[in-house]
């Protein structure tokens, strides 16, 4: 599920149970050669992980447009 709130300006997504965080990236919405140019997001800087929910920010200076990807990964046997 995710949630925004407008007084934070955070959007926060919970991740399915079972999974792990590993990485988060971002790109512009703008296509470069036909394609998405993708980036590591930087945990504590772009994004907070609280218990089993990523929290991005979504406030200046971050790009007012940014599509986000999460990589998660099975997180038990």
């Amino acid at each position: 599920s995710a949630a925004y709130d407008s007084a934070t300006d955070k959007l926060t997504l919970a991740l399915p149970g079972g999974y792990s965080l590993t990485m988060v990236e971002g790109a512009d919405c703008a296509v470069t050669d036909q394609r998405f140019v993708w980036s590591n997001l930087v945990e504590n800087t772009d994004y907070t992980v609280e218990g089993g929910n990523v929290i991005l920010e979504t406030a200046a200076p971050m790009p007012s447009r940014r599509i986000v990807r999460f990589v998660i990964t099975p997180s038990g046997p």
